[in-house]
């Protein structure tokens, strides 16, 4: 197909260069960011906590995750060939999430990247406890 055979629902224009970029580096990246987002979820779970799904809501809602990009993108760059970047760069992000649900809290935020902040659902208490297993589970598991 030529470009004058596209129709306007056959290209998606970036919103900014940021978005071009980000795209890029993330289509690098992807099957190990696959992988982080795995061990994320995984390195959450609890069985007497709502740790697992406040945590998943934050996850949801999306973000640049440039953290684990970033590592990643170095481990490749580095000729890195082990598995640690994807630990590493999982326990990154988990510290940045514990600090937005705390964050949000002290801010008293209602929205977080466009969806109700976790405290407004599962109430302050919760959400600064879930931020505290947060980071102690990523400093545990490094």
């Amino acid at each position: 197909m030529n470009r004058s055979q596209l129709t306007d629902g056959d290209v998606t224009e970036p919103r900014s260069l940021d978005d071009l970029i980000a795209r890029g580096l993330f289509e690098i990246v992807d099957d190990d960011y696959r992988r982080v987002e795995a061990k994320l979820l995984g390195l959450v779970q609890s069985q007497r906590s709502i740790a697992p799904e406040v945590f998943q809501h934050l996850i949801d809602a999306g973000g640049k995750r440039i953290r684990p990009i970033v590592h990643c993108l170095a481990a490749g760059a580095s000729g890195y060939k082990g598995d640690d970047h994807i630990l590493i760069a999982a326990v990154s992000e988990m510290i940045h999430s514990a600090t937005l649900f705390h964050d949000d809290v002290i801010d008293e935020g209602a929205v977080r990247r466009g969806r109700l902040a976790a405290h407004k659902i599962w109430g302050n208490q919760n959400v600064v406890l879930v931020g505290d297993f947060v980071f102690a589970r990523a400093f545990t598991v490094m």
